[in-house]
């Protein structure tokens, strides 16, 4: 399985890059570039309100800790932060203010409200008849699956066929180990689907 840390900065690195590029080249036409520039500032306000309707329990989901999540809310908080200085700076140069700074400000202070209020990287959804793990690209039938073992580091999915798939670089605790099992009872479809708390079992 693909290391999650460098999935993550791949990723980041690849969005800032692609962002930039279209940015400077479009910069030319004031409506492509304004149209991309609000898709920033709209993408980084709705992951806000989602962790926002995480932390009030209205979120479909249940987000544990991973070893790499100082990372990613690091990055936003610093982003953030350099962001509305830069734009901060610009708007007291400028004789007038002027949107490309408002607009930065904004997403800047989105972005750092994002790693402000940051959830685990970590994440598990029961939904329609389907389950989505943190680590696992696809999406698995519940009927596919035997078995739900939770550990300290680690999920392990024991499908039907006996092949496993594991969600590694995880840092649950009893806590979040019980709200796992309790979540996924709650929702589960196939009731022959058994959960594996191993913290029950230490």
């Amino acid at each position: 399985m693909k290391d999650p840390k460098k999935s993550i900065i791949k990723a980041l690195i690849t969005i800032s890059v692609i962002g930039f590029i279209v940015f400077v080249y479009f910069s030319k036409s004031q409506i492509f570039s304004i149209f991309f520039l609000c898709l920033y500032i709209f993408s980084s306000l709705y992951s806000l309100i989602d962790k926002l309707r995480h932390r009030f329990g209205k979120a479909n989901a249940i987000y544990f800790p991973t070893v790499n999540d100082e990372y990613t809310q690091s990055t936003s908080t610093i982003l953030g932060s350099i962001i509305i200085l830069l734009t901060l700076i610009l708007l007291l140069s400028l004789q007038e203010s002027n949107f490309y700074v408002c607009a930065g400000f904004i997403f800047g202070l989105s972005t750092l409200l994002n790693g402000l209020f940051d959830l685990p990287n970590g994440r598990i959804t029961l939904n329609k008849k389907m389950i989505k793990l943190f680590g696992i690209d696809e999406n698995i039938p519940q009927s596919d699956i035997k078995i739900i073992e939770i550990f300290n580091n680690r999920i392990v999915l024991s499908k039907t066929n006996e092949e496993k798939l594991t969600a590694n670089n995880l840092l649950i605790d009893f806590k979040y180990a019980t709200k796992i099992e309790t979540y996924i009872n709650d929702r589960k479809i196939n009731k022959e689907l058994l959960v594996v708390n191993n913290f029950h079992q230490a």
